[in-house]
């Protein structure tokens, strides 16, 4: 059962209420007692777990303040001209410079790529540039670049994300929300009008993995943390001015990053341990399904052969950029089907950005159309990371660390229970990372026990999270503690 708790992160913003601590503690429980009332309907968890794992997408451009490529000295966080002379930051070099960008056009690629890893996929132009093309709904990005002593060492890639209320999903009570955002001074309206709630992402919502930020041997990890929270802290300085912000996420990083990680919990950054992501390791004398198969128990290799059995006749395609384009509008019905199911929505995935991550990515995205007699019933799309171009499955040794990435799914639920279309989908992903030499499979944040049931095992993230206002961050740490641990049932395919 879900436990009701104020949804302090839809229902905040500057407060409007100071004086002396007896005002402030007679405030703190005006406002606990209102936000409690007002959000009773909507559970903190499903707010949360939706940073996590739902997807995205763009409006209408936003105006940025100030000039292509504004220098910014670290060691103060923001320029001279409007920097407060008692800002309180963690001591770094003073060396140390970084640049904001709001198109990927002003960034400097040759800089970015000295820093880009090479088998970071979602850091890499080709993707930022697709996604740029044809960006999710209600999405927008940010670039940063960091410089020691003029040579570039770190990037670090921003989502801002602004949804309108009335298209967070049927879970949300648009009328009580916009009440509690207007009286706390944190509602956004969009150009037509809508209110709507406005969120500062470092990271990428639509991937389960930390792909944020990255740095050279120039920077350790504590000093790019230390970096991160003085840019994401001018950044959302900057944003602010156009519009008030609900709150910032530095998403998915994991607990052995947690002791570099400390100048987030120095500014207020408060972690939050969301829904884990399943990952498929994969053994390295797993060279077909076949051997993947003989060390699974009877029990689930009878339940792969159902499922082949029961989608034989299910005709499985790689779509090409244009044969996606051709089929826009059958494909995002599909889409659509399987985000209709999710309780609140932050975004819509338009099937353009398909199109757009085909042609840049090409035998790195793959993409593939599940027809029954010539009606396509569902498809799948996910990405092949690869460090090294030149590297094939012939590669006798798996050390290389190469990992396929389940992105998104679409189904025709008349089709599905009968012809099991999502479960073959789990076993093909699956079929191609082992044919493509890959050490894993990331599967995603949803249906942990399907997944389970195909050896995939629990990875655990943290995403640190803030509130703009010092005095509703307060509130972030014990709310966070309300949030109760979804319950769920791991499988153990295999024989050991």
């Amino acid at each position: 059962m879900d436990t009701n708790t104020l949804d302090f992160i839809l229902a905040s913003g500057l407060c409007p209420i100071s004086g002396c601590w007896i005002t402030a503690c007679l405030a703190h429980l005006f406002v606990i007692g209102l936000l409690s009332v007002v959000l009773w309907r909507l559970p903190l968890r499903r707010v949360l777990h939706s940073l996590t794992h739902l997807r995205l997408q763009a409006p209408e451009p936003l105006v940025w303040h100030g000039t292509e490529g504004a220098v910014y000295p670290v060691h103060t966080g923001v320029s001279k001209q409007t920097a407060p002379q008692t800002e309180r930051h963690p001591s770094v070099d003073p060396r140390d410079h970084f640049l904001l960008f709001d198109a990927w056009e002003q960034v400097p690629t040759q800089d970015w790529n000295e820093v880009a890893p090479s088998n970071q996929l979602f850091l890499q132009p080709a993707y930022l540039q697709a996604m740029e093309k044809s960006p999710t709904t209600h999405t927008q990005a940010r670039y940063a670049m960091l410089y020691r002593d003029e040579q570039p060492a770190g990037i670090a890639t921003f989502q801002l994300i602004e949804t309108p209320l009335d298209e967070l999903g049927e879970s949300v009570d648009t009328n009580r929300v916009e009440k509690a955002l207007r009286w706390t001074g944190s509602l956004h309206t969009t150009q037509d009008g809508r209110p709507a709630i406005r969120l500062l992402l470092c990271g990428n919502v639509l991937v389960s993995e930390s792909c944020g930020t990255a740095h050279t041997d120039a920077l350790t990890d504590l000093e790019m943390f230390q970096a991160l929270q003085h840019i994401t802290k001018t950044l959302q300085k900057q944003e602010s001015q156009t519009a008030p912000l609900t709150f910032v996420a530095i998403k998915d990083l994991t607990p052995e990053q947690t002791e570099e990680a400390k100048p987030l919990a120095q500014e207020g950054y408060h972690p939050l341990h969301v829904d884990p992501t399943m990952v498929l390791e994969l053994r390295e004398h797993w060279h077909t399904m076949d051997d993947y198969l003989q060390e699974m128990s009877s029990k689930y290799r009878q339940r792969y052969k159902s499922a082949r059995k029961k989608g034989k006749t299910l005709e499985r395609k790689s779509l090409e950029a244009h044969e996606i384009e051709a089929n826009t509008a059958r494909l995002q019905e599909l889409l659509d089907n399987v985000c209709a199911n999710a309780p609140f929505r932050l975004t819509e995935v338009k099937i353009a950005s398909f199109v757009e991550l085909k042609r840049a990515l090409d035998e790195d995205f793959l993409f593939h159309a599940y027809t029954l007699d010539d009606k396509i019933v569902g498809f799948s799309a996910g990405f092949f990371k690869t460090p090294d171009a030149q590297l094939d499955r012939s590669l006798e040794s798996k050390a290389e660390h190469r990992t396929f990435e389940a992105y998104l799914v679409g189904i025709d639920y008349e089709y599905n229970h009968s012809h099991k279309v999502y479960l073959n989908m789990l076993y093909d992903f699956v079929e191609d990372a082992i044919d493509r030499g890959a050490t894993n499979v990331h599967m995603g944040r949803t249906a942990w026990e399907i997944k389970s049931t195909l050896g995939a095992e629990a990875a655990y993230r943290i995403t640190h999270i803030r509130h703009p206002s010092c005095f509703f961050n307060l509130f972030v740490s014990p709310l966070l503690n309300l949030v109760p641990p979804t319950e769920w049932t791991p499988r153990s395919p295999f024989k050991d």
